[in-house]
């Protein structure tokens, strides 16, 4: 419990980087784990809690799925230019 509230307070001041909560992952304590994906969606790091999703435990795939629909709804930062130029005049 004390390592899973050690992620969630770097996770809120920013301080922790995809690393440390990359090796959080494999935590035998499934609170660790599953703060460790919300850490990682938070530094905008997708690789390591897909990683995840083959967990032992449900909780932690569900919080997987979870952050990685939040994590594909975000905004792109610029533009994708799929419709530029248009394919058609009208």
């Amino acid at each position: 419990m004390v390592r899973a509230a050690a992620l969630d307070v770097l996770r809120a001041l920013r301080l922790g980087e995809a690393r440390v909560f990359a090796a959080a992952l494999d935590d035998p304590g499934i609170a660790v784990r599953t703060e460790a994906v919300r850490a990682l969606v938070s530094v905008a790091a997708v690789r390591p809690p897909a990683g995840a999703a083959d967990d032992p435990s449900r909780e932690v795939r569900v919080t997987v799925a979870k952050a990685l629909a939040t994590v594909s709804r975000r905004p792109s930062p610029r533009p994708t230019g799929i419709c530029s130029p248009p394919l058609w005049t009208g």
